[in-house]
C-alpha cells in the first residue's frame, strides 16, 4: 500500500491520544465527530442492524454445536469504532488489510490471514484499506454467553 494510505489512517486513528489505558472520554468524542459525517453509520448494542449497515457490513450470525461464531464483511476506507467487548475472543481478519489502535496508542498496519485476542472491557478503533472479511468466535456455551451479555 502507498505512503498516502498510511498517512490517512495515521491521521484519522491519530487523533485518539497515544497513552497507555486510553481515555473513555477522548474515544467517545472521537465517535461523536464520526457520527456526525455525511454517511456515517452506527449501532447501539442490542438493536438489529439498520438497512444502511446491512448492505454496507453485512453480519452473519452462526449458532452450532453450543457455539456462536460471526462473521462481518467491511468496505474499503471505512472508519469502524467497535462496541466495547463483554468476553475475551479471538478476532480473525480473514481477508483484506486494516490499521487498528492498540491500547498503548500504535497504530498496528495487518494483512489477512491475521489473530488478535480481545480482551473484555476493550475496543477497536480501525481504518479499512481493502475490502474485508473478520471473524469471531465465542468459544463458550450459547447459554453462559447470553447469560453474561444480559
Amino acid at each position: 500500500m502507498s505512503s498516502s494510505d498510511n498517512l490517512i489512517a495515521q491521521n484519522i486513528l491519530g487523533q485518539i491520544p497515544a497513552s497507555r489505558g486510553i481515555l473513555w472520554e477522548k474515544i467517545e468524542n472521537f465517535k461523536n465527530k464520526i457520527s456526525v459525517i455525511e454517511g456515517a453509520l452506527t449501532h447501539k448494542p442490542g438493536d438489529e442492524q439498520s438497512e444502511g449497515l446491512k448492505k454496507t457490513a453485512p453480519l452473519k450470525h452462526h449458532f452450532e454445536g453450543g457455539l456462536y461464531t460471526r462473521e462481518i464483511f467491511m468496505p474499503k476506507g471505512a472508519v469502524i469504532v467497535s462496541l466495547i467487548h463483554k468476553q475475551e475472543h479471538p478476532s480473525f481478519l480473514l481477508k483484506g488489510e486494516l490499521s487498528y489502535l492498540t491500547d498503548d496508542g500504535e497504530i498496528v498496519r495487518v494483512k489477512a490471514p491475521h489473530t488478535v485476542f480481545t480482551k473484555k472491557k476493550e475496543h477497536k478503533e480501525c481504518f479499512i484499506y481493502t475490502k474485508m472479511l473478520s471473524g469471531v468466535a465465542f468459544i463458550k456455551q450459547m447459554q453462559q454467553m447470553f447469560w453474561m451479555q444480559s
